[in-house]
């Protein structure tokens, strides 16, 4: 015959439980409480049994070991709240390490994973602003709090494109539109000046603010602004060319500088040397303003008693004292060369160099990485 199975042990202890206890006249709570003092014998390896004669007897070779329904109630509800603890631990720590991963994300990456490229946008230009555009606006001036790294293309030079137009280039994090000359001497030219006959003319006669953030249209007349050729002239060693066109039959000639760079600060000291006479065909007036700070109508910093802005039409300026280059004097609509003006009259004109002073019809400067 089979051994009893300790299901059938575990059922013949419970019978001979119940038959030393009468539960049919108590009432339902003295049974629980009846239930609650039941012992169980736990022997270990096998539990008690009952031998031919009818009396049990234990077979384990371990001493019993006896817990009440209460004891095993109190350990299993212990058993579960540590589970519950450890699934609610265990799930903090993967929410804290998935929101710190996100944390530490770049906005780049971030948007790279949230939506794939597809494929490579070739640069384009921009279309050309109206008469009324501005070259910059105030959010184009680079604040202490923006991304300072470099973005591309920073210059004409850098635009893949072959022909002369305005396309947007990154001097600091913030996008501006810029006329690029793709064409004179090799092209990859950022016009940061430019002087012609237009309707209406563009005032010059503008405060330290304008200046700093430009004015005025790429097509047209129109000043980079002072924090763009700042960072424009640092990245890079850069030449600077002055293309002027003077009288009624057009005579073009230029000056050349292989060095050119606008300070930071609140300054904007302008650094220029090396004058190539050998590319050159106009005078080197420029170095006379080498050191000078940026003067304005309503901030001077020449070395003039008179403030030269306020004397000369009041274009801001590296007035020294005062200038030998005027490119932001008063526009003399394409006088002719041969007719003569007092001294107090065409001082306020555009100019480069004094004896060409009223008789500039156009007056281009631009800058670009030198080779």
């Amino acid at each position: 015959m089979n051994s009893p199975t300790e299901k059938d042990e575990l059922q013949d202890f419970e019978l001979e439980y119940y038959e030393q206890m009468d539960f049919t006249d108590q009432h339902p709570s003295t049974m629980d409480r009846n239930v609650d003092q039941l012992q169980i014998d736990f022997t270990d390896p096998q539990p008690s049994r009952k031998d031919k004669n009818g009396e049990r007897k234990v077979t384990g070779g371990r001493k019993p070991v006896q817990l009440s329904a209460v004891q095993c109630r109190k350990q299993c509800n212990f058993l579960h709240c540590f589970k519950i603890s450890c699934i609610i631990i265990l799930t903090t720590c993967v929410v804290l390490l998935y929101l710190n991963s996100k944390k530490q994300m770049s906005p780049a990456e971030e948007s790279a994973e949230i939506v794939p490229v597809t494929s490579e946008m070739p640069l384009s230009s921009e279309p050309p602003p109206t008469s009324e555009s501005p070259v910059i606006s105030q959010s184009s001036t680079i604040k202490p709090h923006q991304n300072t790294e470099s973005f591309t293309p920073a210059d004409c030079l850098e635009r893949p494109e072959k022909t002369s137009g305005v396309y947007t280039i990154y001097p600091s994090s913030a996008a501006v539109q810029v006329y690029c000359d793709q064409t004179t001497d090799g092209g990859g030219w950022t016009v940061f000046l430019r002087r012609q006959k237009q309707e209406p003319q563009l005032n010059f006669s503008r405060t330290f603010k304008e200046y700093e953030e430009g004015f005025g249209s790429p097509t047209g007349e129109h000043w980079l602004g002072l924090e763009n050729l700042h960072h424009l002239t640092t990245r890079k060693t850069m030449e600077m060319r002055a293309a002027i066109i003077r009288g009624y039959s057009p005579v073009n000639t230029s000056s050349r500088y292989r060095d050119f760079r606008v300070d930071g600060g609140d300054e904007y000291t302008l650094r220029v040397g090396s004058y190539d006479d050998k590319r050159s065909s106009a005078s080197d007036a420029l170095t006379y303003h080498n050191g000078m700070q940026f003067s304005t109508i309503d901030r001077d910093r020449d070395r003039n008693d008179k403030k030269c802005s306020g004397l000369y039409g009041g274009g801001g300026w590296w007035y020294n004292s005062c200038y030998r280059v005027h490119p932001t004097g008063l526009y003399a609509r394409n006088r002719p060369a041969n007719e003569m003006w007092s001294e107090s009259s065409t001082s306020q004109f555009v100019a480069w160099g004094i004896f060409m002073r009223g008789h500039i019809s156009q007056l281009t400067l631009m800058i670009r990485p030198r080779s």
